[in-house]
């Protein structure tokens, strides 16, 4: 009680990337199933704040135009990554989120293969007309199921962008990652989408 509230602020940093307040948003696919204009949509909602917002390497705008819609607006990009099996598909969205001015790489460390989503077969979903996956090929491409978190000091080899694991729910996997290099972790349960059975993000956390 009796304490000074009259200059609260929930101003933090992340990254030497200065925020209003801890909360961004985390990597979403397919936004065009959800606004004709996709990410380009969530960028505007997004850009009177100064905070992070990531992108999907499965989202329905190419990560360029992403890029140019958020230019003089106080958001910053990040990009999400797999390692696929096919790191030429890597290195090439690495190299043109690097380009296009992203600051750091969110690498989703908790899919090693795809998880097959009973409900998308029970209503047989198909992708509508016109949309797509912009920056990489959604029916072709394939997660690798042989990475490692050595793959993560790779990833730093082949950047200069900070490298943040995302998917972590264990102390020992965090260290792990930290260990092989990455600048940060994100606790994550990929919203309970991957692996049913995970604990809740807030259940991984330190009581």
């Amino acid at each position: 009680m009796l304490r000074d509230v009259s200059k609260n602020s929930l101003e933090t940093s992340t990254q030497g990337i200065d925020v209003d307040f801890p909360i961004g948003l985390s990597p979403v696919a397919l936004q065009r199933l959800a606004d004709p204009r996709g990410e380009l949509a969530t960028v505007e909602g997004m850009s009177s704040f100064r905070t992070i917002m990531i992108l999907s390497s499965f989202a329905t705008t190419r990560l360029e135009d992403v890029a140019r819609a958020a230019e003089g607006t106080p958001l910053t990009l990040w990009m999400q990554m797999y390692i696929f099996d096919n790191r030429t598909w890597t290195i090439e969205l690495v190299q043109r989120a690097e380009k296009a001015g992203f600051k750091a790489l969110a690498l989703t460390v908790d899919s090693p293969v795809e998880t097959i989503l009973t409900c998308n077969g029970r209503r047989d979903f198909q992708f509508p007309e016109g949309v797509r996956t912009e920056n990489i090929n959604f029916d072709t491409v394939k997660f690798s199921p042989q990475a490692t978190f050595e793959d993560i000091t790779w990833l730093k080899s082949i950047t200069s962008m900070n490298v943040v694991a995302k998917g972590i729910l264990s102390g020992k996997d965090a260290i792990r990652a930290v260990e092989a290099g990455a600048d940060a972790i994100m606790v994550s349960n990929h919203g309970g989408r991957q692996m049913d059975g995970d604990p809740a993000t807030i259940e991984a956390l330190p009581g």
